[in-house]
C-alpha cells in the first residue's frame, strides 16, 4: 500500500509527470502532478511502511533521517519554483488516496488560487552577516562594540530599501570558522529585484570588509517566511508530527 506525499501546490503545469535533477523523498526522480482547474499538487508515492504514522513517530528522535528527508522535499519544491509560483506544503504532508490529494485542492481552491496570484512575482532572499572573530580576539574590534551593533544596523537598513518585507531571524550561537554570524535576515523581493540586491551587497562588503565583516546573499527561496505552509489535515491524511523541521 501506497501513500501520496505532497511537497507544494503549484500554478497548472502541463505535464503529468516530471523528472527532476535532484532526488525525490521516496527516491528516484519524478513527480507526479495532480491538477484541479488551474492549480496542481506535486506529489510521489511513498511505501506506507516508511511513512506511516507508527514509523515517523519513532522516526522523530532520528534528526538524521528528518535532515535528510527535508531537504530532499526542499529540493523538490525549489526545482519547481523554477516553472513558476509555488506554496509549499509542510514537511510530512501524506494523503491515504490520490482522492484525497485532489478533494484538497477543490476544498481550498480560493484560498489557493488567491495565495498563488498574490505571491507569482515575489521570491525569498537571505542576507547573512558574519564577523571574523579573530580580529576581536587580535583587539581590533574589542572597543568597538556599539560600532559593530551600529554597523549591522546599517546593513541592515540598506539591503532592506528594495525588498517588499523583511524578516529578521533569531542569531544562535552560529559560527562558520572564525566568523560569527550576527544578522539574518530574509527579504521578501520581486523577481527581478535579486541584481540590484547583488549590486548591493557587493557594495556594502567592499565597505565593511575592513572591519572585519563578510556579507552573504542566498537565494531565490520559495515563500518559506511571508506564506503559511499549507499542512495536510482531515480524516483522509495522517497526522503531522511536532517535528522541528526548520525550513531555509
Amino acid at each position: 500500500m501506497n501513500y501520496f506525499y505532497v511537497y507544494c501546490i503549484a500554478n497548472g503545469l502541463n505535464q503529468d509527470i516530471i523528472h527532476t535533477s535532484s532526488e525525490c523523498i521516496c527516491g528516484g526522480n519524478r513527480v507526479e502532478v495532480y491538477r484541479f482547474k488551474d492549480i496542481c499538487a506535486i506529489t510521489s508515492e511513498v511505501e506506507s511502511t516508511e511513512f506511516s504514522e507508527e514509523s515517523i513517530k519513532e522516526r522523530l528522535n532520528n534528526l538524521e533521517w528528518i535532515k535528510q528527508k527535508s531537504f530532499l522535499h526542499e529540493n523538490v519544491v525549489e526545482e519547481i519554483m523554477a516553472r513558476g509560483a509555488v506554496l509549499p506544503m509542510s514537511f510530512y504532508s501524506i494523503y491515504k488516496s490520490k482522492q484525497d490529494v485532489l478533494g484538497f485542492l477543490e476544498n481550498n481552491y480560493f484560498e489557493i488560487r488567491e495565495n498563488l496570484w498574490q505571491t507569482e512575482d515575489l521570491e525569498e532572499w537571505s542576507v547573512k552577516v558574519f564577523c571574523d572573530t579573530n580580529l576581536l580576539k587580535e583587539g581590533i574590534l574589542s572597543s568597538m562594540g556599539e560600532n559593530i551593533n551600529r554597523n549591522v544596523q546599517e546593513i541592515l537598513e540598506e539591503v532592506k530599501k528594495d525588498a517588499t518585507d523583511a524578516v529578521v531571524k533569531e542569531v544562535k550561537n552560529n559560527k562558520e570558522g572564525s566568523l560569527q554570524m550576527v544578522l539574518n535576515v530574509i527579504l521578501l523581493l520581486r523577481k527581478g529585484k535579486s541584481q540590484k540586491l547583488s549590486k548591493t551587497i557587493s557594495k556594502l562588503d567592499r565597505l565593511y570588509t575592513g572591519s572585519g565583516f563578510t556579507i552573504e546573499a542566498i537565494g531565490p527561496w520559495p515563500l518559506y517566511n511571508f506564506v503559511k505552509p499549507f499542512k495536510a489535515g482531515g480524516e483522509d491524511t495522517l497526522p503531522h508530527p511536532n517535528s522541528n523541521v526548520v525550513t531555509p
